[in-house]
């Protein structure tokens, strides 16, 4: 079955799903690729949006970068405090005599970059740099010549681009887990259904039964994204678990009405 075919199935042939544990192994993974990859672009698609309309690495750094200068091994820069919960962003830029950047300032959860008039903190939830401004070569350092670089170099490019490729790596795994789920929750469902399904076949529907569960809630995880709610996930877990219980009771259910045994293998 082509692609097409296989996702209307998935979606909305219950009486035909049968045909869907015909499909070849490889088949079936691309097909889980490819749902994988639609729905990443639908979650992260308004970050992106945003991403590009800001001009990238660059237009981001001249948007939320305070003019500045090191000079002599001191950082010369107005006081600049800026904190997005959605994205994880904290920054902080406090050159008076009385404050100290230190490690206790970082959270664990979010990317953090803390200057005091010495030193530059930079810290994410793996790993944690500090940067001291007396190293000569940071002397005449000013956000010009940063956004310069950014703009042109070709290593910031593909950093990027490594790093949307295991974001996506990660994505990918997210969603495998998933389809371990809809094989549980599908045994669940089958020990009272009672089809006469191999475990091949069961992956396979598991693949399939997940399609229409992980489109909806990386729409609303979307939505809430663009909305601003950074509330806990719970409500997409629930619905994501109930929406795969009630594919995976139709397929079994459909599959034990139109062939009653079923042999399908990986």
């Amino acid at each position: 079955m082509k692609f097409s075919s296989q996702f209307i199935t998935a979606l909305c042939r219950f009486g035909q799903y049968s045909r869907l544990l015909l499909n070849k192994p490889m088949r079936v993974f691309w097909y889980f690729i490819i749902i994988c990859a639609l729905c990443f672009c639908i979650k992260c698609g308004a970050f992106f949006h945003g991403y590009t309309q800001a001009g990238g690495v660059s237009g981001l750094a001249n948007t939320y970068l305070p003019e500045f200068s090191i000079e002599n091994g001191k950082l010369i820069c107005a006081d600049y405090k800026f904190e997005d919960e959605i994205a994880g962003i904290d920054i902080v830029v406090d050159t008076s005599p009385d404050f100290e950047a230190t490690k206790e300032m970082v959270s664990d959860n979010t990317v953090a970059i803390i200057a005091d008039s010495t030193k530059l903190i930079v810290a994410n939830p793996m790993q944690y740099q500090e940067i001291r401004f007396d190293d000569r070569s940071f002397d005449g350092l000013t956000k010009e010549k940063i956004v310069k670089y950014l703009d042109q170099s070709l290593l910031v490019k593909l950093m990027i681009g490594c790093i949307v490729f295991m974001m996506f790596g990660m994505y990918v795994f997210n969603y495998a887990i998933y389809v371990l789920l809809s094989i549980c929750i599908g045994n669940l469902i089958n020990a009272f259904v009672k089809t006469q399904i191999r475990y091949g076949g069961m992956v396979k529907l598991g693949v399939y039964a997940i399609t229409f569960p992980s489109l909806l809630t990386a729409v609303t995880s979307a939505v809430m994204n663009v909305l601003g709610y950074t509330g806990n996930n719970n409500f997409n877990v629930i619905l994501f678990a109930v929406l795969v219980g009630v594919y995976m009771y139709l397929g079994l259910k459909n599959i034990k009405a139109s062939n009653g045994y079923i042999v399908a293998t990986l």
